[in-house]
């Protein structure tokens, strides 16, 4: 099966000294040791609306930082390419077709698009630990990666959003959360 991982990177300092943490290229290097295989993956551009979105010194050379205005969908699959060799599985992959306009826009590497999403949280503890992102992501990764009636699984559910895409897609869907606060956040 496929998975498809959602991540960014991120800057801090360590030992004194300012840098990037590829949280994108550490998770990559895992997944590949225990035996995914990495397929391309999609730079999803989540525009900032801050006016001071600059990091550093910001106007002064030598002084500012590229700011990280995207995230990494890791894209990996488990196991040998997805064979349909009944009549109904034929069929069953026939109905679940793209749209032409959705595989022209979907299948890029660079999604431009998809804006990010305001997040009402009750539980400001939940809200820390949230990774919130548009319904359309899930919705488009699920249709791009799987057939109704397949199994979409969440290992972090979240507010539910991975699971209400799954539902609209005519997926089945098992989410997993960890995290007592986000029990009465779900969508």
């Amino acid at each position: 099966g496929f998975a498809c991982i959602n991540i960014g990177d991120a800057t801090r300092t360590v030992g004194g000294a300012f840098m990037l943490y590829a949280n994108h290229a550490r998770l990559l290097s895992s997944l590949i040791e225990i035996g995914f295989s990495a397929l391309p993956l999609i730079l999803w551009r989540k525009a900032t609306n801050a006016p001071n979105k600059f990091m550093g010194s910001g106007m002064l050379p030598a002084g500012a930082y590229v700011t990280l205005e995207h995230e990494y969908i890791l894209i990996v699959r488990k196991g040998p390419k997805r064979e349909f060799d009944s009549d109904r599985e034929k069929q069953n992959r026939r109905e679940s077709a793209l749209f032409w306009e959705e595989r022209n826009t979907w299948v890029s590497d660079i999604w431009f698009d998809l804006t990010g999403t305001s997040q009402t949280l009750a539980n400001d503890k939940v809200r820390s630990r949230s990774a919130a992102f548009p319904f359309g992501l899930p919705y488009r990764l699920i249709n791009m990666f799987s057939v109704k009636n397949d199994i979409v699984m969440d290992p972090f559910l979240g507010t539910g959003t991975t699971m209400a895409a799954a539902m609209a897609t005519g997926r089945n869907c098992l989410g997993f959360e960890i995290n007592p606060g986000f029990q009465d956040q779900l969508l």
